[in-house]
């Protein structure tokens, strides 16, 4: 049996909150089109239930990240809708809900770890101490809060990124491939690491990744693209229990999940 302790919680309150039960995000009939000869997306429809992680996997050139651009409101689909509870992604966004988590972690070089989290907060002229310095403990950098980008390994900037896209207690979590630049060995702490800050509050989260063992580790569900014009071609699952152990990577039923998944993705490229 697996023991894991305990996840803490963090204690703080958002000003207004857009999700209120079930489905979190809604995607319909979306397509989009890059001038008149580019489709990156062609009828997308999915729904994402409020409090769970969501994977997608696909080719690269799918459609993955400008999937990711729509549902945080920096684009527009050409036809379709996208809705994050009863709201749109622009307007969630404007409040601070959406947060959002690249596969580079773009730090400001000047600023140290603790002004790098804070930046969200700074935008929306808010000020809560209490929470970063929840948030180094939860991501382990502690001892670290005054360094600035320069002196940080790649897996404590990554945490960085992490810990500023959660920040404003985003009632949507979005993440391109944050862990993709790292080494397999690394990589697996910090997805450890990862699930375990994530379960502090849940938040509704689309992750893009090409690796399978990540999206099984962290998923709840995970949906497979096609090659380009992006469209869903499948969807699995995920049933492990939580917390996942690290453990978890040794399980049977695990490589099993891996190797069907694995079997999915290889028959998009045939």
């Amino acid at each position: 049996m697996f023991v894991v302790e305990a996840v803490p919680q963090i204690n703080y309150r958002i000003s207004q909150s857009a999700i209120t039960g079930g489905v979190a995000v809604s995607v319909r009939d979306v397509c989009k089109s890059f001038n008149s000869t580019i489709r990156a997306l062609h009828k997308i429809s999915f729904d994402i239930q409020q409090g769970s992680l969501v994977a997608i996997i696909g080719p690269s050139g799918c459609g993955k990240t400008t999937l990711l651009r729509l549902l945080c409101g920096l684009d527009s689909p050409t036809s379709g809708s996208v809705r994050i509870g009863d709201d749109t992604p622009d307007a969630l966004r404007r409040l601070g809900l959406i947060g959002m988590a690249f596969q580079e972690p773009a730090l400001f070089p000047w600023r140290s770890v603790l002004e790098n989290i804070s930046v969200p907060l700074e935008v929306q002229g808010r000020r809560a101490p209490e929470v970063i310095d929840r948030l180094v403990e939860l991501v382990r950098l502690r001892d670290a809060e005054r360094l600035l980008p320069s002196q940080l390994s790649g897996g404590m900037a990554q945490r960085v990124a992490v810990a500023r896209a959660l920040v404003t207690q985003p009632e949507l979590l979005l993440l391109d491939e944050p862990f993709g630049a790292l080494d397999w060995f690394l990589r697996r702490r910090i997805i450890e690491d990862f699930e375990m800050v994530w379960l502090d509050r849940r938040p509704t989260t689309v992750l893009v990744t090409h690796e399978t063992r990540e999206a099984v580790f962290l998923a709840d569900r995970i949906i497979g693209m096609s090659q380009r014009p992006g469209t869903l071609t499948w969807n699995i699952d995920i049933n492990l229990p939580r917390p996942r152990p690290p453990e978890t990577f040794a399980d049977s039923e695990f490589h099993a999940m891996c190797d069907r998944i694995d079997n999915r993705i290889e028959s998009t490229y045939a």
